[in-house]
């Protein structure tokens, strides 16, 4: 059982990637558009449009995600302690990896430029921010937990996509994080 001092660095990394993730992206959208804070989250996802939808298929993509998560640690003998606070603390941090991801490099960007541009770059700031996922040790590779991450990529980018909404990509990646 993890103690409480070993909780609070989740905490504090939830409360820098706000400041990062979604404080940052809302401050730069707003001095480049100078539009209201509540159009801004209307383009950046935070709205009602298609909410159930997203919802939906975010439950979806998480049900994907974590079935290939856990194939990768059932595989690999890497089964991980299960501490509530701090998968609860990790769940709603997911919120400001969305924002960032989902809603300012792709719905926002989608808006400037073109999908495929949002797409990739979306897509691939995700797997770059996730450098776990490249790193073993000393050495340089693809650990196999790439997979689900890439997964989670895309899906909940297509969700964002298709919904113009941000919770459906929060909730699965949120999952991802409290269950596996």
């Amino acid at each position: 059982v993890l103690s409480l001092t070993s909780r609070i660095p989740n905490l504090g990394y939830a409360i820098g990637k706000f400041i990062l993730f979604v404080l940052l992206p809302i401050i730069t959208v707003f001095f480049i558009e100078r539009w209201t804070p509540k159009k801004i989250l209307a383009i950046l996802g935070v709205n009602k449009i298609n909410l159930p939808k997203s919802v939906m298929l975010g439950i979806g993509a998480a049900v994907i995600t974590i079935i290939i998560e856990i194939v990768i640690i059932l595989t690999s003998s890497n089964a991980q302690s299960f501490d509530f606070l701090s998968r609860t603390i990790l769940f709603f941090e997911a919120f400001n990896e969305e924002f960032f991801f989902r809603g300012f490099l792709f719905l926002y960007i989608m808006k400037k430029t073109n999908v495929r541009i949002a797409y990739f770059t979306s897509i691939v700031g995700f797997l770059v921010v996730h450098p776990q996922n490249f790193i073993q040790g000393s050495s340089f590779f693809f650990h196999p937990r790439l997979i689900p991450t890439l997964a989670q990529a895309i899906l909940t980018t297509l969700i964002a996509h298709k919904t113009k909404n941000i919770f459906g990509p929060w909730i699965a990646h949120g999952m991802n994080r409290f269950f596996p």
